[in-house]
């Protein structure tokens, strides 16, 4: 399925076709990156859920009543004995008592019958409610039905978004892994340009080991060579010259080393210090208080005193020539690889100054 739910891709690699000429070192080394991307896990919370079906249900209410039913005493006349006995006399009670039976049976059914009736009346509605009742719980639940429905499909929407949004991650990663077989194959067809056969890959392979070997005795005397130099450049004294202006009385001129841009030393007995008055015959330079810091250069006459005397410097200054000489206490000392006899690898050399091997402890005694 597409991203948009849509439309079907179907998505094939096709065989790279082969270069024109052989690919270069660079293009066969060049590492294809696949990026891969894990799709998010789907999140119930985003889907849509529906809503709670709510039907609208009202109570029936009763509409029958049941009316009671009148019935009236029966009555007669009865005979008194200042009546005359004949027939009429001795009917009358009995004449008087059907006309009571029969009055009190015509209202008893008179009342029945719209007793009955009231029922019917009350029934009649009673059915009317009920059928109106039934058909607004038909209509509201046919309503609930339809909203579920929409909400149904809202939230098929959703799940088909979230599924569509994981499968579009996958197809992407699908095709990155597809662009870096495509690239591999690309590789593949390049070394079969370049290696056509196993006879020329193995000439090919015999003059790369012919290569490894000189460059191997190349390698080996070029670092002969380079540690020689070093090792000479290591024993080469180091000379370091500067003009000072000697302008004291006392004919004396500090010359401290850090300060004159020389190098600082662990021993006062690490350089040599000479030092000469220039364009001044008649003067001469003495080296005093010689420490790690720097030294005192003492200028005084030569060949006009008998006892030689400090050269006033206040008013004509003096030039002096100072050279201090030094080995380095520092070795120049490099490790370079160097390839194995059997070309398995390398081997760390040591070109310039070593350090003398530690002496082994000696064992307890």
């Amino acid at each position: 399925m597409a991203l948009d739910g849509t439309t079907d891709i179907d998505t094939t690699v096709s065989d790279p076709t082969p270069l024109g000429d052989p690919a270069t070192q660079a293009e066969l080394d060049a590492a294809h990156t696949i990026n891969i991307t894990s799709p998010a896990a789907m999140d119930a919370s985003s889907v849509e859920v529906p809503a709670d079906i709510d039907v609208g249900l009202s109570a029936v209410e009763n509409k029958i009543t049941v009316p009671g039913v009148n019935a009236g005493s029966v009555s007669y006349t009865p005979l008194s004995t200042i009546d005359e006995i004949n027939n009429i006399s001795l009917n009358k009670p009995t004449e008087s008592l059907k006309e009571s039976i029969n009055t009190k049976l015509t209202a008893l059914a008179q009342s029945v019958t719209s007793a009955v009736g009231t029922v019917n009346s009350d029934m009649t509605a009673q059915v009317s409610d009920i059928n109106t009742k039934l058909g607004d719980f038909k209509t509201s639940l046919n309503d609930s039905f339809a909203s579920l429905k929409q909400s149904e499909i809202a939230q098929n929407d959703g799940i088909a978004s979230e599924i569509n949004r994981i499968a579009g991650t996958l197809l992407q990663n699908i095709n990155r892994v597809a662009e870096g077989v495509a690239d591999a194959q690309t590789k593949i067809s390049a070394l079969n340009d370049v290696y056509d056969t196993d006879a020329d890959a193995a000439a090919r392979i015999a003059h790369i080991g012919e290569m490894i070997d000189t460059l191997r005795g190349t390698d080996l005397s070029a670092l002969q060579a380079i540690d020689g130099v070093i090792d000479k450049v290591n024993n080469l004294t180091r000379i370091y010259q500067k003009e000072v202006e000697m302008n004291a009385a006392t004919g004396r001129y500090n010359y401290n080393l850090p300060l004159e841009g020389n190098p600082t030393f662990e021993s006062a007995d690490d350089y040599v210090v000479t030092a000469n008055v220039i364009n001044n015959q008649q003067s001469q330079v003495f080296i005093e208080n010689k420490g790690l810091d720097g030294f005192d250069l003492l200028v005084k006459s030569y060949g006009r005193h008998y006892v030689p005397q400090p050269v006033d410097g206040s008013t004509t200054p003096v030039k002096l020539a100072v050279s201090i000489s030094y080995s380095p206490t520092v070795k120049l000392t490099y490790v370079v690889p160097a390839m194995q006899a059997d070309q398995s690898g390398t081997d760390d050399v040591t070109v310039g100054y070593e350090a003398p091997a530690e002496a082994p402890a000696e064992p307890p005694a």
